[in-house]
């Protein structure tokens, strides 16, 4: 069956698909070096699948059949013969420079944006939300920007801190935005640089605070996953956007308090009242940005010098893994195995929300070992190929995928690990919480706990790693032992 072949049943009768679009961001992946030597980022292997799959797959339950892929242009021809293996309707496949950020990438296809809303996403986000649910609360509120966080996330995940308010401002002067679910996003900021400049605190804007008095801030993992107006991201794409969580989510959150908004069009006329405390250059392009979003967004004209209404920025806060309860979070492989029977046939987001898990980001090393390990857990009477060779006394866990043509020794075993096709793993082995990519050789009584091992690469016989990353085709020499260690 095809990854992306669209299912027409799936969509909700109240909302037209045809006015939306989705954009799948598949950069280099720098931050996942030295997994992607040799591979792109987009597709390395996620529980057997490759990364993109899951973005295709979750695109799909949407409905939304008009799909770009923005990729670096050093992996086009693995990605080009991706996109052909595919059946039934195609996505668009785009070619950029490798140095090019999110923005920077987006503004490449603003004049392929042909429908009236847009949903952006890093192909390394695997999110536990329906895309139904986001975008019922994007339309319903009349957004003009909804960005996706993870808000149980682990903490070594949550890398921003956000301000959240209620819905209505004006009407709920003293309710505070819920723990889950939608809310207006007022602030955000990288976590370090929260902590860099301030120590556990967060500086906030006068103009916020009087625009929304009760802010609740949280620590999340930002899923780099909005939903805009077509228009609205046009506006904000100018010449100097590189980034879009540094750059552009934070122009439209200004864009709905800033005071002098209604001033100009041209960069430079901002007044300095209206800018952050610390008047460096950054700030300085973030406030112009939020004019020109809110003069775009709110109907401003020249003409009228006012606003008609400001513009409504929302955050969706996963909802998945906060409602669990903790007997599901910490559920037996028992009781894994029966929540995923219960879930068979559901699309993954909605699998990933009945074990609890609030969907995570594969964007390091270890975030992606960690989807790994997740996905692993769903895979249900699929965990073991049909075509792996399990010798005697071999022991594959429940929470662990054996792929095809692989051959594990007698009295191996393999614990809450991924083991990719065509590996050949030998006797007495002890896997533990590991990745091994397609083409893997591990020698007789090695010992690997937490270590990702990558294409083709060899460990030799009796080496004992920890919490280590072996890069492509490198050989581990015999009886080596390494703890943190990146072997390439």
């Amino acid at each position: 069956m095809s990854m992306f072949s669209l299912n027409v049943a799936s969509r909700n009768p109240q909302m037209d698909m045809s006015e939306l679009q989705a954009v799948i961001l598949a950069g280099p992946g720098k931050s996942l070096s030295p997994l992607t030597q040799g591979t792109p980022k987009a597709l390395l292997p996620i529980a057997g699948k490759p990364m993109i799959s899951y973005s295709l797959q979750w695109i799909e339950s949407a409905g939304i059949k008009d799909v770009l892929i923005v990729a670096a242009q050093s992996h086009g021809d693995q990605l080009t013969t991706y996109v052909r293996s595919l059946e039934g309707r195609r996505p668009e496949l785009v070619l950029v420079d490798d140095h090019l950020g999110s923005g920077a990438a987006l503004r490449k296809v603003l004049d392929k944006l042909r429908q009236t809303n847009v949903v952006v996403m890093s192909v390394d986000t695997i999110p536990a939300d329906s895309p139904m649910v986001l975008l019922d609360q994007f339309r319903t509120h009349n957004a003009a920007m909804l960005a996706l966080y993870y808000g149980a996330a682990p903490d070594a995940a949550a890398d921003q801190v956000i301000g959240l308010a209620p819905l209505n401002p004006v009407r709920d002067r003293t309710s505070v935005a819920p723990a889950t679910g939608v809310a207006r996003l007022v602030a955000a900021s990288l976590r370090a640089k929260v902590t860099e400049a301030s120590g556990p605190g967060m500086p906030l804007r006068l103009d916020m605070l009087r625009e929304f008095p009760t802010v609740r801030m949280v620590r999340a993992q930002d899923a780099h996953l909005y939903i805009f107006r077509t228009e609205t991201l046009r506006s904000m794409l100018g010449d100097k956007a590189g980034s879009i969580q540094r750059e552009t989510v934070p122009a439209l959150i200004k864009s709905q308090y800033v005071t002098n908004a209604a001033k100009s069009l041209s960069p430079g006329t901002v007044s300095p009242d209206d800018m952050d405390v610390d008047h460096d250059h950054d700030h300085d392009r973030e406030a112009d940005a939020a004019n020109q979003a809110s003069m775009a967004i709110a109907g401003l004209t020249p003409s009228n010098g006012t606003l008609q209404s400001r513009p409504v920025i929302l955050a969706y806060l996963s909802q998945a893994g906060a409602d669990a309860s903790p007997s599901t979070v910490g559920a037996s492989s028992m009781d894994l195995a029966t929540t995923t029977a219960a879930a068979s046939g559901a699309p993954l987001h909605a699998q990933l929300a009945a074990i609890g898990h609030p969907g995570a980001r594969a964007n390091t090393p270890a975030g992606y070992a960690e989807l790994n390990r997740t996905l692993a857990k769903l895979a249900g009477e699929h965990r073991v190929a049909a075509t792996a060779d399990l010798a005697p006394r071999t022991q594959v866990g429940p929470e662990s995928m054996v792929g095809d043509q692989t051959r594990v020794g007698e009295r191996s075993s393999v614990k809450k690990s991924v083991v990719g096709a065509r590996c050949v793993i030998g006797r007495n082995v002890k896997l533990v919480n590991c990745v091994l990519m397609d083409g893997v050789a591990i020698d007789d009584e090695v010992k690997l706990e937490s270590c990702i091992v990558c294409p083709l690469a060899q460990v030799g016989e009796k080496c004992t790693l920890k919490d280590s990353i072996v890069a492509a085709k490198v050989v581990v020499p015999r009886e080596t032992t390494a703890k943190n260690e990146l072997f390439s």
